[in-house]
Formats: structure tokens, sequence, C-alpha cells
């Protein structure tokens, strides 16, 4: 059985914070940055044009004085299409990876933006083929497919 590939290139998504996020100095560009820092250190390159992304969700409350509770899910994603029943084609998200946190307590920024990069890590660590025998067949098809297409005119 062929092993699920990092993709070479990623885009990088990142959902809105919540209005707490502010008060807990946590950034999107703060996230981010620490997002395209372990790209990079894993050898990925950053691309808008990219079909697979990295999916950054942080979730921020401040819970009073300086603590605030962050919890943070990570994932590697990608849109395609799957043969369905019928002989027709369903568009699918494939999950390579998803990797989390939940962390709470003051310098939150800091701790957020360090807890990005190690989730990042580790989902990359985590990519390899699905142990659900259907889902690997589904998969290895579409990619012989797309594989064996001919270029649309």
């Amino acid at each position: 059985m062929a092993q699920q590939v990092i993709p070479a290139s990623l885009k990088v998504v990142i959902e809105e914070l919540s209005p707490d996020a502010i008060r807990c100095n946590v950034t999107k560009q703060g996230i981010e940055g620490a997002t395209k820092s372990a790209l990079r250190y894993n050898r990925i390159t950053v691309s808008s044009e990219a079909d697979a992304y990295v999916y950054v969700n942080a979730n921020v409350v401040h819970v009073g004085g300086s603590t605030c509770v962050v919890a943070l899910d990570v994932s590697v994603q990608q849109w395609d299409t799957l043969p369905d029943a019928a002989g027709g084609q369903i568009w699918g998200t494939f999950e390579y990876c998803n990797a989390g946190i939940l962390q709470s307590g003051s310098d939150s920024a800091n701790r957020l933006y360090a807890a990005t990069k190690n989730a990042i890590d580790q989902c990359l660590a985590d990519i390899k083929p699905s142990k659900n025998p259907s889902f690997n067949r589904v998969l290895r098809q579409v990619l012989n497919d797309k594989a064996n297409a001919t270029p649309s005119q």
C-alpha cells in the first residue's frame, strides 16, 4: 500500500478570531507567522496556489485578569472529488492529519504561537495511510484516475 505523501506546498487558512483574542494579545498575524515558520521548518512551501491547505482554528476566551483559555485545532486538508455509487462524483475533503491543544493561563499569545508550531509538527508527523480499507481503495482510485486523466481542452 502506498504511503500518503505530505504535500510539497500548502495554503494557509486561519479562522477569524473571537473578540477575546485581542484581550489575550493573540493576533491572526501571530498565528499565521507561527504556522508559516512551522511549515518552513518542515520544508513545505507556502503557496496561495496550492490545492491542499493547513487549517488553523484558535478559539480564545478571556476568563479574567491576565488569564485566557485557548482551544487550538490544526489540520491539513484538501478538497477533491470522489466517485459516488451512481457513477457521478461528489466533493469531499480529505483530511491528512489533525492535532489540537487546550491550554489556559497568562502569556496566552506566546504559548499559543509555540503550541501552533508543535501542533503542525505533530500533525505532519502523523500523516499515514488511513486504517479504513474502503477509504484507501477510493483514495487509490481517485489518485489513479488523476494520474491517467487526459488534460481538458
